[in-house]
Formats: structure tokens, C-alpha cells, sequence
């Protein structure tokens, strides 16, 4: 059987990000933030718009145009993974005013 990677998390590692995750959310009121609707399965369509708009020099109108339609905050969901983008200006100065593990801020 072959070894895991240090670098892969393990199921309850992710299990426990997500309780953690949580209890953040539940201790500052944090609403889940409305996700962005995959049409294709792993989110390929995602990625696919990315690449297109990014070799058409429009990337930026792409992702504009995705917080037109959920909000200023969205999750979405790539390959399973999930992440979160925001143009809100609270959210984006929480972030660059926290230090978080496996960050560093660049002078």
C-alpha cells in the first residue's frame, strides 16, 4: 500500500478544520456565504470560463460578473475543494489584518 503524503490531510484533519471552521462562523454571526452554481460535475465548467476569460485578457470582468450575481462574498467549489472569494471590504480587511497559519504577509 502506498505511504500518504505529510502534504495530503487526513479525513478527521479535514473533519476538524470544518468543526473549527464552524465554531468561528457561529461565535462571529457569519452567514454562509452563497455559493456559486456548478453546471458541470468538479466544477469543470468553473475552470473552463476561468481559462477562456484569462486568455481573452478578461478575467477580471469573469469575476465581477460572478459577484454581480451572488453578492460581494461567494464560496464555490473546484476539483471538491472549496473556497471563497470576496470584494467586501470588512471580510478583505479581517483577512489582511489576521495572521493565519501558512501565511505570510509579503512587505
Amino acid at each position: 500500500m502506498p505511504r500518504r503524503s505529510n502534504l495530503s490531510p487526513t479525513h478527521s484533519q479535514i473533519t476538524e478544520f470544518a468543526k473549527s471552521d464552524q465554531a468561528i462562523s457561529d461565535r462571529h454571526g457569519c452567514l454562509p456565504a452563497p455559493r456559486l452554481k456548478n453546471q458541470r460535475p468538479f466544477g469543470i465548467d468553473r475552470l473552463e470560463q476561468i481559462f477562456r476569460a484569462d486568455s481573452e485578457l478578461r478575467l477580471m470582468e469573469l469575476f465581477l460578473f460572478h459577484f454581480r450575481q451572488t453578492g460581494k462574498t461567494l464560496e464555490h467549489k473546484f476539483l471538491g475543494v472549496k473556497a471563497y472569494g470576496t470584494v467586501e471590504p470588512a471580510n478583505l480587511e479581517a483577512i489582511l489584518s489576521t495572521r493565519f497559519k501558512g501565511a505570510e504577509r509579503r512587505k
